[in-house]
């Protein structure tokens, strides 16, 4: 199976290596595709043409668009709708099969998804400490996608029971993914739960 992947983020950025590390767990024999369209505005214009591109050269059998509801861009209070109706209107003007297409909008950001799994923090933060004594476990987080401003949430935890860093995206997000020894708490994110099923499907 091949998956294409459409993001708002830069390439090599943290929202592509934690995806990339998930369907690797989720689906070994899946290859991925990735389509970084450096901020959210490109990726809701230009997000039509670059997934039948995935499809008709990459010859993707699902593609994904990802991004997240915040941080905004030129709204005060974005709209996960409107998003979704303006990613829709430019998969339709491209003709995109969109059975094969899947929108999934993080809330709040990626860093919701993080946080789920507070063993995970944990683990990533005693990683960086070395020859520290080990923090105690950090709790999970039962509603992460209600967590305002999760990336704030991790850079204090990383500061205050860390006491080496702050929380650095391109660095911990990663070595954060790579210490869920499971997904079960990450399904408290109901984004998460839906690329997961449409994975797959």
């Amino acid at each position: 199976m091949k998956v294409g992947l459409i993001l708002e983020c830069q390439s090599g950025a943290p929202e592509e290596q934690v995806l990339r590390h998930l369907i690797e767990r989720l689906k070994p024999d899946a290859d991925v595709s990735v389509q970084a369209m450096g901020n959210k505005p490109t990726l809701v214009t230009d997000c039509g043409e670059t997934a039948g591109a995935l499809f008709e050269i990459e010859n993707c059998d699902k593609v994904f668009v990802i991004w997240d509801l915040w941080p905004a861009w030129e709204q005060s209070d974005p709209c996960m709708k409107e998003d979704r109706d303006a990613i829709a209107d430019s998969l339709t003007a491209s003709d995109v099969a969109r059975e094969k297409t899947h929108l999934i909008c993080i809330i709040q950001e990626l860093e919701a998804w993080l946080i789920a799994d507070g063993g995970a923090v944990t683990r990533a933060i005693n990683d960086l400490r070395r020859n520290h004594p080990e923090i105690p476990r950090i709790a999970d987080e039962n509603s992460p996608e209600q967590v305002q401003r999760p990336k704030q949430r991790l850079m204090r935890l990383f500061r205050t029971e860390g006491k080496v860093r702050s929380y650095n995206d391109w660095l911990d997000a990663i070595r954060i993914a790579r210490n869920f020894p499971n997904f079960h708490k990450l399904e408290r994110a109901p984004a998460f739960v839906r690329f997961q099923n449409y994975l797959n499907e």
